[in-house]
């Protein structure tokens, strides 16, 4: 196999490798570097970058070393936002532009990025999402392949029916739209597209049939999870970024619907909440119970995965698939999860994790697994880590991605 000289653009920085997409494109990054010459262009946003790093120069050093350790060439460029996000939100609402692209600052972007096109011959130029398919004229020598973290314009429109602020509501469906008009544009613009499961592939299909889509799953780096097991028997455990909508979503029904009524039964039973920048009414919410833990942002999981009894997943939004969900079953935590949070995993409820959508649901699964034997959870747990490590280990799956741009001729 030929080394391919490809240009990954990224809209964010995708370390430390601790959120969904962060984790995602930093393997992806990682795994397509040991086949090919992959050359990082990444906008490191202050605002961001400040959850995990003492300052923006910090972070722009620190990962400057990690990524020199595969990447040929590396520019990270630094953007400090003045606006917030509500006011970006505000001004998209007056443009034909997606929220998402209006804070990109897109004009500054394309100077930076045209210096390096002009400079350096690419053979394919991955773009790692939607939004920045705005800067889609100034590659028009090289050869594109866009990532879809997600299906932008569903998760959206999805958010708009869960909306009760009618004007919110309202807000959300027009930014939908303004989404799937770019969706169209880079469907009938760009030949290769990235999707993360089956289901996303058949879901753009169906919004554009012409469309042809390569399945690259989400995964998990297999040989850096830790065999070290010892569940408590109590310990309930939930982890992601509490300024993503879903995972706040999930973790408000968890604690307004489940846990009242969980608590109220057996107050031995303990619940861990991990994610950084919980917004206010959650740590309220939290506060109520004291068999609740809102840890915020940790930098080691692994002590929590160790002792937890299950995992519980009440995702019921978002798009792609759930690295929460892989990294939990990956560790062999028996997991409870919704239908939408096991999209696009080919997990099967009982063999490899338990299924509940209704707030009664989960109540009635969590009591009816704490009468179960330690053996039976255990054998579900192991059930759903050797389906990660059969299926979806990044080793296996960078293997996969590297095809796509010896094909992309």
């Amino acid at each position: 196999m030929n080394r391919k000289k490809i240009l990954w653009v990224s809209h964010f920085l995708p370390y430390p490798a601790k959120g969904g997409a962060q984790i995602r494109s930093f393997n992806l990054i990682k795994e397509l570097a040991r086949h090919h010459d992959v050359s990082l262009f990444c906008l490191v946003y202050e605002d961001v970058v400040m959850n995990y790093f003492e300052s923006l120069d910090a972070a722009i050093s620190i990962s400057e070393k990690v990524f020199k350790e595969f990447c040929i060439e590396l520019t990270l460029v630094p953007i400090k936002r003045n606006k917030s996000k509500k006011m970006a939100f505000v001004k998209s609402l007056f443009s034909g532009e997606s929220y998402s692209v209006s804070r990109l600052s897109v004009n500054f972007v394309k100077k930076e990025l045209k210096k390096i096109i002009d400079q350096k011959k690419f053979d394919s130029v991955h773009l790692d999402t939607l939004s920045l398919c705005s800067l889609l004229d100034i590659f028009s020598g090289d050869r594109v392949v866009l990532n879809h973290h997600n299906i932008e314009s569903l998760m959206m429109y999805r958010r708009a029916r869960e909306q009760k602020n009618i004007l919110m509501k309202l807000i959300c469906y027009l930014d939908a739209w303004k989404i799937q008009k770019l969706e169209k544009y880079a469907c009938a613009t760009i030949n290769a597209h990235i999707v993360c499961s089956d289901l996303d592939g058949a879901r753009l299909e169906e919004l554009y049939p012409a469309i042809k889509t390569i399945t690259i799953p989400n995964g998990i780096d297999c040989s850096s999870v830790v065999n070290n097991r010892h569940p408590d028997g109590e310990s309930l455990l939930f982890i992601g970024g509490l300024d993503w909508y879903p995972n706040t979503d999930a973790v408000r029904f968890l604690l307004n619907h489940v846990w009242p009524k969980i608590s109220e039964k057996n107050k031995n039973l303990k619940l861990d909440i991990i994610g950084k920048n919980p917004p206010s009414d959650v740590r309220e919410l939290a506060n109520q119970f004291i068999n609740v833990k809102l840890h915020g942002f940790v930098d080691d999981i692994e002590p929590y995965y160790e002792r937890a009894w299950l995992y519980i997943c009440p995702i019921k939004d978002g798009g792609g698939t759930k690295l929460k969900v892989l990294d939990a079953l990956a560790h062999g935590v028996p997991l409870i999860a919704h239908p939408v949070a096991m999209e696009g995993i080919d997990a099967v409820s009982g063999v490899h994790y338990f299924q509940a959508s209704a707030e009664q649901d989960f109540v009635d699964l969590i009591f009816d697994l704490h009468s179960k034997s330690p053996d039976f959870l255990h054998k579900v747990g192991l059930n759903g880590k050797d389906l990660i490590f059969s299926k979806y280990d990044y080793d296996r799956i960078g293997k996969n991605l590297a095809k796509i741009y010896d094909q992309n001729e």
